[in-house]
């Protein structure tokens, strides 16, 4: 396998990990406790979302290969996904500079809430950037399949 297409997985798998701890952190931090239960099926719709993509993303035959990092219905739908999220995120972080209402809804821009935005943007970040790259085949090891540890 070559090292580059390791690297390029590692870093999209570090994405969803960040991805998902910032939107569980999010989730847990930006529900007030008596709010409707429309605000709790929407951060399980998010979560929801991202773990079906994800499992689909690491069932992809040869996931770290070439073939997995850039095609497939799983690589899509994440992508547009961080597209949306990191949008959104941006949006959240622009409304906080003018939610100065301690019981607004939102981000108020303090460390405990832009804590989960900047996980959330970073793993979106690192996923974007990984479609950027191009693995090229190492030299030394032209032919070489997947291996088992990563």
């Amino acid at each position: 396998m070559f090292s580059n297409q390791k690297f390029l997985y590692k870093t999209r798998l570090t994405g969803l990990l960040l991805l998902t701890a910032g939107y569980g952190w999010a989730g847990g931090h930006f529900i007030p406790a008596g709010i409707t239960y429309l605000a709790y099926l929407i951060q399980l719709a998010i979560i929801l979302i991202l773990l079906v993509f994800t499992v689909a993303y690491l069932n992809l035959p040869n996931a770290p290969s070439l073939r997995g990092l850039r095609g497939g219905w799983p690589v899509i739908a994440l992508t547009v996904f961080t597209v949306l999220s990191l949008i959104l995120n941006i949006a959240n972080v622009i409304q906080g500079v003018n939610n100065h209402s301690p019981d607004a809804f939102g981000s108020h821009n303090t460390p405990a809430d832009l804590f989960p935005i900047v996980l959330i943007m970073i793993g979106n970040v690192l996923w974007i950037s990984t479609l950027f790259s191009r693995a090229a085949p190492s030299p030394s090891s032209p032919g070489q399949e997947l291996r088992t540890s990563l």
